[in-house]
């Protein structure tokens, strides 16, 4: 149980990973995964991608941080993302992750 509650501070919960299309079950599967092969984050964003039906995992860099996410096709679109630099995921819009990001003064070309 132990290891399971350090990687649910990794991940969004349950109630905002619903918001996504993605279930309690999803979740469970994917942190069993991380548990043999911890160091595959990304792996988790592709196989989001084919249970939301996204178009693609794509990358936003910036000069300070960079994020990868789960593209559902819009900016504000709410969706799943990592920030490998904490090494945490999130449900939201990236588009409103670039806007907080630029007002820390991260950059974006």
């Amino acid at each position: 149980m132990a290891w399971y509650n350090t990687w649910s501070g990794v991940f969004p919960s349950v109630k905002d990973l619903a918001r996504i299309g993605l279930d309690k079950c999803w979740r469970d599967q994917i942190i069993a995964h991380l548990k043999e092969s911890p160091t595959e984050l990304k792996w988790v964003l592709y196989r989001a991608n084919e249970c939301m039906n996204g178009n693609g995992v794509e990358t936003l860099r910036g000069s300070r941080r960079f994020a990868d996410y789960v593209s559902r096709g819009d900016t504000y679109a709410t969706t799943l993302m990592l920030v490998p630099s904490t090494g945490r995921f999130h449900v939201g819009a990236w588009g409103d992750w670039v806007e907080a990001e630029e007002r820390r003064g991260n950059k974006f070309d």
